[in-house]
């Protein structure tokens, strides 16, 4: 076989993946174009919270507090909380997007709160589970969180509800937590993207 053909060979399984991943990207973007349109119709682009636009003014605002170790991380967890409403509607956004806009669902909420936990030199790792189940709302679904460890201990840390405190949240995991990773943020951007159109569709 020669050189050419071994080439060829070898380039039809990327192209092949490159093909299907288009695909996935084209027909998710297709899909949240009408919730998509929603989000440009309100023309809401940042907001605003006692002066804290985006991730560091929160970063500015969790220094100025004065709190350290713990009660730092709540704080933190809390304006992140605050800032952000749940939403269907803005699945493209970066996290740093999502929390300037104020809008976001589990993966930029906790995107968010992990930068804003980073440049405060808190160690902290983004974990998913595949299928938790949220009591308050009697739903299933696949979930993204924080790890932060601190003084020797580690805690879940959660955004996505106002009650939650470090070490407290109010889903169960229902599978095994993994280490959030490219791979899954890949599918997971994708793949949330299309759940949030349909779950828009349905609201």
């Amino acid at each position: 076989m020669s050189n050419k053909a071994i080439f060829l060979h070898a380039l039809i399984p990327f192209v092949i993946l490159f093909g299907l991943c288009a695909c996935i990207a084209i027909a998710t973007f297709i899909r949240t174009i009408p919730c998509t349109l929603v989000l440009l119709r309100n023309g809401q682009r940042v907001t605003d919270l006692n002066g804290i636009f985006g991730i560091d003014n929160a970063v500015a605002a969790c220094k100025a507090s004065g709190l350290e170790g713990w009660p730092l991380v709540g704080y933190a967890q809390g304006l992140v909380s605050a800032k952000m409403a749940y939403s269907y509607c803005n699945s493209w956004d970066s996290p740093t997007r999502a929390f300037k806009r104020g809008l976001g669902y589990c993966w930029q909420q906790t995107g968010a709160l992990y930068r804003i936990l980073e440049k405060l030199g808190v160690d902290s790792h983004m974990v998913y589970a595949t299928r938790t189940y949220f009591p308050d709302r009697d739903l299933y679904s696949g979930h993204v969180w924080l790890k932060v460890v601190l003084d020797g201990e580690m805690k879940d840390v959660c955004p996505g509800n106002k009650n939650n405190t470090p070490g407290k949240v109010v889903f169960q995991v229902l599978s095994a937590e993994k280490e959030w990773n490219m791979a899954i943020a890949f599918f997971s951007y994708f793949g949330s993207a299309w759940l949030n159109a349909v779950r828009y569709g349905k609201s």
